[in-house]
């Protein structure tokens, strides 16, 4: 569903829905696609460390702006 375009109206109004109940969801209907990952695989994960020490992180990261904005609304909560 996140890969279709009719749906971001849809997903950006439970993305607002959810975020007043402290859950945080994907855009993309993940986190890896945001990063650039293709799989939910450990080595994946470790590919993509590797990656962070290596390189910066625009080439790293697919969408740093939505990263961002998770990160700043993750130390928001944790001030509550």
């Amino acid at each position: 569903m996140a890969q279709q375009s009719e749906a971001m109206d849809s997903i950006q109004g439970l993305i607002e829905h959810f975020k007043t109940h402290s859950i945080w969801v994907w855009k993309l209907g993940a986190i890896e696609p945001h990063l650039c990952l293709e799989a939910k695989k450990t080595g994946e994960w470790y590919k993509f460390k590797q990656n962070l020490n290596e390189k910066k992180i625009e080439e790293v990261i697919a969408d740093p702006l939505h990263i961002q904005e998770f990160t700043s609304w993750c130390i928001t909560r944790h001030q509550i």
